[in-house]
């Protein structure tokens, strides 16, 4: 089998495409994950698990956070990615935002968000806007709002996908 003995990868996501080496403290398999005390974790069988390795390294574990009291009520979660769970629908042309509070954040960073309803209609996304705002260090706004004109609320849970890039 082919050695490792360095690795440079190209970040994907970093807004400058900056590159990062990785070398191992021990040269180990391709298909070998290798800890910092020179212990064989487990092996890759497929590019499935080789893609959760780099996941891990790049982005830790994916956290979650539900909103206590209201769509407005601000959330903690230090995480590079997460979920963070609405309290509350979103009523038609409401704006409603609130604060996540992340030690991952920084005033340079790039936040993506995505959407996701446990909603069986599958155009109940369709009408809901989300941004971010006033990033800074440890936090920022986010901001979810129904762009139905009608008085229904959305259906089901809503919940709010995002990734800190620094």
């Amino acid at each position: 089998m082919e050695k490792i003995t360095k690795a440079t990868y190209k970040h994907p996501l970093h807004p400058n495409g900056d590159k990062f080496t990785m070398t191992p403290a021990r040269v180990g398999h391709l298909n070998e994950v290798i800890d910092a005390s020179n212990t064989v974790q487990s092996n890759i069988d497929d590019v499935n698990d080789a893609l959760d390795v780099v996941t891990d390294a790049l982005i830790g574990t994916p956290g979650e956070v539900t909103q206590l009291t209201s769509i407005t009520t601000g959330v903690t979660l230090n995480a590079k990615a997460g979920k963070i769970r609405l309290a509350a629908n979103i009523s038609g042309l409401t704006t409603n935002t609130f604060t996540l509070t992340n030690n991952k954040i920084t005033s340079s960073s790039v936040i993506l968000l995505t959407i996701e309803s446990s909603s069986p209609a599958a155009d109940i996304l369709d009408n809901v806007v989300y941004l971010v705002s006033s990033i800074a260090n440890g936090s920022c706004s986010i901001t979810v709002r129904s762009s139905n004109a009608g008085t229904a609320p959305t259906e089901g849970t809503i919940k709010i996908n995002f990734l800190v890039i620094s």
